[in-house]
């Protein structure tokens, strides 16, 4: 039996944003998948409409696979794009959700003015239950974090800059 996987739903994701199509529906081996976009350019968003229930609970997955933060942690104030400042930009991979933290309670990944090493993970996007972790792509000093915790986010959509240490 063959599984929906992350490119699949990312090839989904991107169909609907390159195409004239405002709701897609498919289903896949027993996993149905509903994709809307509105009308008035907003990028696609996921809603699993049924999804099959496991034979027998699963394990946990490791804590950071897991992770998400808590609607408490530190707001981060949404900036014009004139405020935005040079440097290497930080794209979400998919659309979904980004947590700021790796579990409720837990500092943030990042924080603006804080180094970063590349490799370093600054947060999380979550997506139908798969958490991917966001990681700096380069060494420098987090210039500008541009998404509040747990804030819907597009696929390419600049979560933060990186600029020179």
């Amino acid at each position: 039996m063959t599984e929906l996987t992350y490119q699949d739903v990312i090839g989904i994701l991107r169909l609907i944003d390159s195409g004239p199509f405002s709701d897609v529906e498919l289903e896949f081996e027993g996993t149905r998948l509903k994709v809307t976009r509105s009308r008035d350019d907003v990028p696609a968003t996921v809603r699993p409409a049924s999804l099959p229930r496991p034979a027998s609970p699963s394990p946990a997955p490791p804590p950071a696979a897991n992770a998400v933060a808590p609607a408490t942690a530190p707001a981060t104030p949404r900036r014009a794009p004139a405020d935005v400042p040079d440097g290497a930009k930080v794209a979400s991979p998919m659309a979904g959700t980004f947590y700021a933290a790796p579990a409720p309670g837990a500092p943030p990944f990042a924080e603006e003015g804080r180094a970063v090493r590349k490799g370093d993970q600054l947060g999380i996007v979550e997506v139908m239950k798969l958490f991917t972790p966001i990681q700096a792509p380069c060494d420098g000093v987090v210039a500008a974090i541009l998404v509040r915790n747990e804030e819907v986010v597009e696929i390419e959509q600049t979560l933060m800059v990186i600029g020179p240490a």
